[in-house]
């Protein structure tokens, strides 16, 4: 773990180091040689926009989270948006740390495996829907709950809990509800960036190619189990 996010913070020196990193390089060593993840967060961050996700401005959560997501819950649901709003509750308190960490926080391990599926499987900007939907699903799922609650305590830690309590925002179940809900990527105002970074066209020490590989489990890897 330490040597993967050691290297990108090198690879990406005008980003830094984003804790948030670590849980993402984490799950993909599951799967992956830390060679191969790294070039996963590289492709993450020059072909799906997440370097300015994890830059110190965190100027990409600025605009899809304060603006986008926020415009779409206050839409798809403005009760309970008016609700969360009037008790304090914003998407930064529970959908931030989603985000940041590409659905690896809160979420159990096979949902954020089918996150993750998605968003690197498809190509961006379709791939990044999927993280607009599973917020939008889980909020559908809890809002009969949440419409009762007036902490702010209460209201968050009910919303950040659910992934791992609600049986319906589990695994297969999670994709099918989020899937449901009908999105645009001209609605979320998603662009691909205009100019990637672009790797070394082969590895000096193996002569391998260093492309980003695509994730482990879809090629059918048996993965090893998270540490504990």
């Amino acid at each position: 773990l330490f040597n993967v996010c050691h290297a990108f913070a090198l690879h990406e020196p005008q980003m830094g180091y984003n804790q948030a990193e670590a849980y993402v390089v984490a799950t993909l060593l599951t799967y992956m040689t830390e060679e191969e993840a790294f070039y996963v967060m590289a492709s993450i961050t020059s072909e799906r926009g997440y370097s300015r996700m994890w830059a110190d401005s965190m100027e990409g959560w600025d605009e899809y989270g304060r603006q986008v997501l926020d415009q779409l819950v206050r839409e798809r649901q403005p009760r309970l948006h008016r609700h969360l709003e009037s008790h304090g509750v914003t998407v930064d308190l529970y959908a931030m740390p989603w985000f940041l960490t590409l659905f690896t926080k809160d979420f159990p391990f096979e949902s954020t495996l089918r996150v993750l599926d998605v968003f690197l499987g498809e190509p961006h900007p379709k791939g990044a829907k999927i993280l607009f939907r599973v917020v939008l699903a889980v909020l559908k799922h809890t809002e009969r709950e949440l419409l009762a609650m007036d902490d702010v305590q209460q209201l968050t830690e009910h919303i950040r809990t659910a992934p791992a309590r609600v049986a319906q925002l589990q695994g297969s179940r999670l994709m099918e509800s989020a899937h449901a809900i009908s999105l645009k990527s001209r609605k979320l105002r998603l662009t691909v960036p205009s100019a990637p970074t672009r790797p070394p066209a082969r590895s000096a020490q193996h002569g391998r190619p260093t492309s980003p590989q695509p994730p482990a489990w879809s090629r059918g890897r048996r993965p090893r189990p998270p540490a504990r």
